[in-house]
C-alpha cells in the first residue's frame, strides 16, 4: 500500500501542469543540452529568451530547462489526464502527452509537451491498473512541437516574473537604443535605480498595475512586489 501511494504521489507531482516559471535570456555563446548537462548538445550564439519549465542543480551548477521553438511538423499519439473542459481552459498552455498509458513501471518522464491547440482529437477514457484513481484519455496531435533543452545559469539572466516574449521585446529595444552595457544588464535583470525615466522602468518591470498621485507632485507606480516613485519623470526612490 505504501509503495502504491509513493508511486501515485510521484505521478501526481510529475503530472503537475507546467506553471509559468518565467524565462531565461541567453546572453553568451553556450550549449543547449537534451539532458541535464549531458546528452546531445547544440551550440547557440543567438541572444534569445526561452520559457523556463524546470530548474535543477548538477553538483554546484544551476541549470534551467527551457522550451525551444521548433519549425519541424510532428505527429503523434498518447495519453493525457485532463478532461476536454480542462484542455479548453488551458487555451495556449502546454500539456503532457504520455507516449504510453502509464503503468507501475512506466518512466513518468517519457512524455511530450504539446500546446493544447495542436491536439487534434481526444478519445475514450482509459484507466491504468497502477493508477485507478486517474482517468486517461487517448489523444493525437500534429504541429510544431517545442523541444525541451537544458542551459547553464551562467549563460544569461533568469526572470521568474517575466515571459520570454517580454524579455525578447525588451532586448530588441535596448539594442536599438543608446544604453551602456551595465545599464542594459541592470534593466534586463529587472533592477530599477534612482534617476531612471518612466521608459526605463517599463523596460525593466513592464507596465504598472496602477498609478497613484502622491503629495508634493510625486507619482507612484505600483507593481506586485514593488513601488516606484517619480518626481518630474525621474525615479526618486523605490519601496
Amino acid at each position: 500500500m505504501k509503495q502504491w501511494l509513493l508511486i501515485f504521489c510521484i505521478f501526481a507531482a510529475s503530472n503537475t501542469a507546467f506553471a509559468n516559471m518565467g524565462a531565461f535570456l541567453v546572453l553568451k555563446s553556450t550549449y543547449l543540452y537534451t539532458e541535464k548537462g549531458a546528452g546531445s548538445k547544440q551550440l547557440t550564439r543567438k541572444k534569445e529568451a526561452y520559457p523556463v519549465v524546470g530548474i535543477s542543480r548538477l553538483g554546484d551548477k544551476l541549470l534551467y530547462q527551457v522550451l525551444e521553438e521548433s519549425k519541424k511538423i510532428s505527429t503523434g499519439t498518447g495519453f493525457v489526464v485532463e478532461t476536454d473542459q480542462e484542455l479548453q481552459a488551458k487555451k495556449e498552455d502546454l500539456v503532457k502527452v504520455y507516449l504510453q498509458l502509464p503503468q507501475k513501471n512506466t518512466d513518468l518522464k517519457d512524455f511530450q509537451l504539446v500546446p493544447t491547440h495542436l491536439l487534434l482529437a481526444t478519445g475514450a477514457q482509459e484507466q491504468s491498473q497502477a493508477f485507478p484513481e486517474l482517468e486517461f484519455r487517448a489523444v493525437s496531435y500534429q504541429g510544431a512541437v517545442p523541444k525541451l533543452s537544458w542551459v547553464y545559469s551562467w549563460a544569461g539572466i533568469y526572470r521568474p516574473d517575466k515571459s520570454a516574449s517580454f524579455l525578447n521585446l525588451v532586448w530588441s529595444r535596448l539594442e536599438q537604443g543608446e544604453y551602456t552595457r551595465s545599464k542594459v544588464k541592470r534593466i534586463m535583470m529587472g533592477l530599477v535605480e534612482i534617476g531612471y525615466s518612466k521608459s526605463d522602468v517599463k523596460l525593466a518591470l513592464g507596465a504598472p498595475l496602477k498609478e497613484e498621485a502622491l503629495p508634493g507632485g510625486e507619482l507612484q507606480w505600483v507593481y506586485p512586489q514593488k513601488k516606484v516613485v517619480f518626481n518630474k519623470g525621474k525615479v526618486t526612490r523605490t519601496l
